[in-house]
């Protein structure tokens, strides 16, 4: 979308479904990120929410490659190389949705999605310098944007940040095993 042609064969199927997963899978995201900030600042406990965050994003994972990916895992040619190409790809994932929670265990949701909406630079930079492409102006038109969406975020104050108590730290899983005597 940022170079203004597709790589490979056209896609098959109508194309509003596409746009219409996109946009749902984009709304459930930032849906997630603003339950799991709640959860953090509420609770305070990291370790607890990370837990859960995991548990059932492994749960809900293998249920949905179960029904829909099936056939694909049954084709795939295994050996260690895969394997460790999985594995790196699962450790990816786990570190970042550490550093997620981190990052919104001390800033906000809002603040931590504007931020993602910019990390498509990096593509666009590689494909410019490695393969010559230079992006559309839509392209910058809708990054400018997003980053004069961030500064405006960044430069007003919430009321209800200036008068919430401060919160355990992030990391006190200790009182996940203290019991009150």
């Amino acid at each position: 979308a940022a170079f203004g042609h597709a790589v490979g064969s056209a896609p098959q199927g109508p194309a509003w479904m596409g746009d219409l997963m996109m946009i749902a899978g984009a709304t459930l995201h930032g849906f997630s990120n603003v339950i799991q900030e709640k959860i953090l600042k509420v609770s305070g406990r990291m370790c607890e929410s990370l837990g859960m965050l995991g548990f059932f994003g492994t749960v809900l994972s293998c249920v949905q490659a179960a029904l829909l990916e099936a056939r694909a895992f049954e084709s795939i040619a295994w050996n260690g190389s895969m394997a460790m190409h999985s594995l790196g790809f699962q450790t990816c994932l786990f570190v970042m949705y550490l550093l997620t929670s981190v990052f919104l265990s001390s800033g906000d949701a809002a603040m931590f999605n504007l931020s993602m909406l910019t990390s498509g630079i990096y593509c666009v930079i590689f494909m410019w310098i490695l393969h010559g492409q230079q992006p559309t102006w839509m392209y910058g038109a809708a990054f400018t944007t997003t980053l004069f969406g961030m500064a405006l975020y960044i430069s007003k104050t919430l009321p209800a940040a200036a008068s919430e108590p401060p919160s355990p730290g992030p990391w006190d899983c200790a009182q996940l095993t203290s019991v009150d005597a």
